[in-house]
C-alpha cells in the first residue's frame, strides 16, 4: 500500500481514537533502554532512538536515521527490527 493511503487510513484511526497508544509494548526489552520517546499523534507512530549513547539507528528504506515514523503497527514492527548501534 502506498504511504499516502496509509497516512489517510491512520488519520481515520486516530480521529476515532483507535490508534495504539502504548508503543513500548512493541519494543524488545534489550532495545528499550536505547529509546528516548515512543508515542503516537495525529502524524503517526514515532520512536526516537538514543543518539547520545552509542548512536542507535534504524533503517528507513533509504538511509539510517534516529527516528522511526510509521502509519501502521505492522510497519512499525518491521522498522524496530532494523534498529542497530552504529559507531
Amino acid at each position: 500500500m502506498e504511504w499516502f493511503k496509509k497516512e489517510a487510513n491512520y488519520e481515520k484511526v486516530y480521529r476515532s481514537g483507535r490508534q495504539a497508544r502504548n508503543l513500548w509494548q512493541y519494543i524488545p526489552a534489550h532495545l528499550a533502554c536505547h529509546v528516548t520517546k515512543a508515542f503516537s499523534d495525529i502524524d503517526g507512530y514515532w520512536i526516537w532512538l538514543d543518539n547520545e549513547d552509542g548512536c542507535w539507528r534504524a533503517y528507513d528504506g533509504g538511509e539510517d536515521c534516529g527516528i522511526i515514523h510509521e502509519f501502521t503497527i505492522a510497519d512499525l514492527k518491521k522498522a524496530i527490527k532494523t534498529i542497530r548501534q552504529y559507531k
